[in-house]
């Protein structure tokens, strides 16, 4: 925006550009930070990957279910609704080595954990290295379209993983 805008020269425009790249990377480095005392989407990913008996499909599904009993007992009909929201979380049980398991299919999530990590990588380095600590010896530079496709991707992940605890 502030590169195809001409009125927005000058160091206010370098200070906007400055200031968002960088909150965002640490709002990046905050989300896939692996303390284990940290509270990050890469932490959540991994617990539900070590504990995947944690959240299973009845505790998950069965409240949708009498959501639909409810509005089927009003008159109301709401299979379209539970349709979507049912199909939307049964995505994280739909292991194909146990059809049918009421444990989260910890490969969904390991390959969601890869991607986030693989997107964040230079973006986390970038704001350990430059922001948080200033290291004398400073870190290949990171682009906007770096930072944008970890945001994107952080996106993605968030908003399919509330869905999960959206009850």
């Amino acid at each position: 925006m502030i590169s195809k805008n001409p009125k927005l020269k000058g160091i206010f425009a370098r200070w906007l550009a400055i200031n968002y790249a960088n909150n965002a990377v640490l709002g990046i480095r905050r989300a896939v930070d692996t303390d284990r005392r940290a509270v990050s989407l890469v932490n959540l990913l991994r617990e539900m990957i070590a504990n995947p008996e944690m959240i299973t499909r009845t505790v998950v599904c069965l409240p949708i279910y009498f959501e639909y009993l409810m509005r089927r007992r009003r008159h109301r009909q709401g299979k379209e609704f539970e349709n979507l929201k049912l199909n939307e979380l049964l995505e994280f049980y739909t292991a194909i080595s146990a059809p049918g398991s009421d444990y989260l299919d910890v490969r969904l999530i390991q390959r969601d954990l890869n991607l986030v990590q693989r997107k964040a990588k230079n973006v986390e380095r970038f704001a350990t290295k430059r922001i948080a600590h200033y290291d004398e010896v400073p870190p290949l530079r990171v682009t906007y379209s770096e930072i944008d496709e970890a945001l994107d991707a952080l996106d993605s992940l968030m908003s399919k993983y509330f869905k999960l605890f959206d009850l």
